[in-house]
């Protein structure tokens, strides 16, 4: 009985030991440094002389809980990096004047500071439209400093290692009403293998399938559609689909933008490992539940994406493509069976022959 009691008294001290553990890791995982409660206002179409209210929220969510932080506020354009869509913060004047939207954005206050944990402060700014404006979509960020005059800001927490984004701050996106140009076009679809190297002839999957679209027109493009894998001539027969931009990522004007999707649907598949010294490696996997698609053969790519023209109609384009997978396991296998049944009959063809006994008895009896 005393052992039972003993053993109950240690398991529960040892639940309550690996218990406090668990919440400390958690609560110090929990630190996110300056947080912001909004990252994008996508504010569709405004009207020439419009004056609009936005505002966001900062949070001090520093380990150090009296850790005193002064932001200064600035806005800032941005375009595309014409491959992920990610914003790139432009110094004044460097976009051109048809796409800017920086120069209309004003603070309510230049600076804002923070004293202490969780206390938060509304950062309210006003977007004031010229009344003579070009038509067309505008960009801009608002974009926070430890610095004043500075671009950027660049916070860190080294208790925590909690570090702050070089480019915090939400983006604003809107169109101003006029004359809309819109103009989407493909530029190319192609694949890469699992090292991101152009291919068209692949061992195994994974083959990561990408496409580039360029927006000439004056306004940002969503384009929306889904990528087709299939064999033979009718795409509807497919072996595979993806949505394309998922996300709701836009094209941005006079940029281009790439889109991908990973297929990786097969029995035999190239997966990365990273090693106990950080180096990656690739590894081949076996999925046996999945033995019924084992790849092999030519496949097609099919990509029918939607984009609205000028006249307010739906258009519906079209990309295609096509990708060899051979796995060299089936490769190997095949050699050597062809060795094997080679081997077989070159010994059924010597068995026929003659042996040397044989043929001198033969002459013999000749």
């Amino acid at each position: 009985m005393k052992k039972k009691i003993l053993c109950i008294l240690l398991f529960s001290v040892s639940f309550v030991f690996i218990s406090l553990i668990k919440t400390h890791s958690v609560n110090a995982q929990a630190y996110r440094g300056l947080v912001i409660d909004r990252y994008k206002y996508d504010l569709g179409t405004v009207q020439p002389g419009d004056i609009i209210h936005e505002s966001f929220t900062l949070t001090h969510d520093f380990q150090q809980e009296d850790k005193v932080v002064t932001v200064y506020l600035k806005a800032a354009d941005f375009t595309s990096d014409n491959t992920s869509g990610e914003p790139v913060f432009l110094a004044p004047d460097e976009l051109p004047y048809e796409a800017s939207l920086s120069k209309w954005i004003t603070f309510e206050k230049e600076s804002i500071t923070l004293d202490h944990y969780q206390q938060k402060e509304v950062v309210n700014f006003t977007i004031t439209i010229p009344e003579n404006t070009e038509a067309g979509g505008k960009y801009a960020a608002v974009l926070l400093s430890d610095k004043e005059g500075e671009k950027f800001m660049d916070y860190s927490d080294s208790d925590t290692q909690v570090a702050i984004n070089k480019e915090l701050g939400p983006l604003v996106i809107l169109t101003v009403d006029g004359e809309i140009h819109k103009s989407l076009t493909g530029e190319g679809l192609f694949t890469t293998d699992i090292k991101g190297k152009a291919r068209r002839f692949f061992f195994n999957p994974p083959v990561n399938i990408t496409a580039i679209l360029r927006n000439d027109g004056n306004v940002h493009i969503n384009p929306r559609g889904v990528f087709y894998i299939y064999k033979g001539s009718n795409f509807q027969k497919f072996e595979s689909k993806f949505n394309f931009n998922e996300d709701g990522g836009y094209v941005l004007p006079n940029s281009t933008r790439h889109f991908s999707v990973t297929w990786n649907d097969s029995f035999i598949t190239y997966v990365p490992e990273t090693t106990e010294e950080g180096e990656i490696k690739i590894k081949t996997r076996y999925d046996w539940n999945n033995l019924s698609n084992l790849r092999i053969g030519k496949y097609k790519i099919k990509l029918l994406y939607n984009v609205e023209g000028d006249d307010g109609q739906t258009q519906t384009k079209m990309m295609d493509a096509s990708f060899w997978v051979f796995p060299w396991q089936l490769i190997v296998i095949i050699i050597l069976i062809l060795l094997y049944v080679f081997w077989k009959l070159k010994k059924k063809q010597d068995e026929k022959k003659p042996t040397k006994k044989q043929k001198k008895k033969s002459d013999k009896e000749k």
